[in-house]
């Protein structure tokens, strides 16, 4: 029987890119191995935060591979005994030996404002992260940090040559439009759409007495299949969602319909 760790790493698998096109001008999108064996999941730690736990997908996905071999991974780059930054992974492509260093980037964005597609509206489910944000730190710390006198300095000890090296980017994205638009259509990154987004007003009159409820931990929110989950009737549903807004969560839910079919969801403690 599939495990939660299994479904995870299936989910992760299955993810979209944010763009076809690399979203920094100048590089290029990493070509995910194909045809990765699902049922070799890695075995992690409960403790792991959602993005380590990307990056030890990312490095198994890697290690199943035919096309890659992994060469470092999670390397901090120091300046007087301070972390200065942290390149995620060198691999090897091995049709032709490129080295290439990979920024891995895994998130969940919501789009806020309901009039266009700007970078700023797409804002992490806490209102602490944006689309934004994080592109501006690839393209002005994390990417340039092989050029500084630290990042070449490291990469000599393991016997990287920088000019050899290609850089790439892994920027999975799931995206989340309001629940309240709709008509939107978005033409940038529809294969990133997920669903919808409500606030608890809007959730409560989009209710579905037929339908059942789950709240995923946040190291589960890869899943797009769940399984073997204790669902919630939609009262039991509301008193949670009303302690969580209550204290700015914004949780994602699952909302198992009556054809048997899953939905992924977000309920917001802010307004629009």
């Amino acid at each position: 029987m599939s495990t939660d760790e299994q479904r995870n790493f299936s989910g992760f698998l299955k993810s979209s890119y944010l763009s076809k096109d690399c979203l920094i001008p100048g590089l290029e999108n990493f070509q995910m191995p194909e045809s990765i064996d699902e049922e070799c999941y890695p075995d992690l730690k409960e403790n792991l935060m959602l993005g380590k736990r990307a990056e030890r997908y990312f490095s198994k996905s890697i290690e199943l591979s035919d096309e890659y071999d992994m060469l470092l991974e999670s390397i901090q780059v120091f300046k007087e005994k301070r972390t200065i930054g942290e390149f995620d992974f060198f691999v090897k492509r091995l049709s032709d030996n490129q080295l290439i260093h990979v920024e891995l980037v895994y998130k969940f964005y919501l789009l806020k404002l309901n009039t266009g597609f700007a970078a700023a509206n797409w804002v992490g489910p806490n209102l602490n992260d944006s689309l934004e944000l994080k592109v501006d730190k690839l393209q002005k710390k994390q990417f340039p940090l092989i050029k500084s006198e630290e990042g070449i300095r490291v990469l000599e000890s393991h016997h990287i040559n920088p000019d050899h090296v290609l850089q790439q980017l892994a920027f999975f994205g799931n995206l989340f439009l309001p629940a309240s638009r709709r008509d939107i259509v978005h033409e940038l990154y529809p294969e990133a759409i997920q669903g919808y987004w409500y606030t608890l007003n809007e959730f409560i009159q989009a209710q579905c007495s037929s339908c059942t409820y789950f709240i995923p931990t946040k190291i589960d929110w890869f899943m797009q299949n769940p399984g073997g989950v204790d669902w919630l009737e939609l009262d039991e549903l509301l008193e949670i969602l009303q302690l969580l807004t209550d204290s700015k969560k914004s949780p994602m839910v699952w909302k198992n319909n009556p054809d048997g079919t899953v939905d992924r969801l977000f309920v917001v403690w802010w307004e629009p």
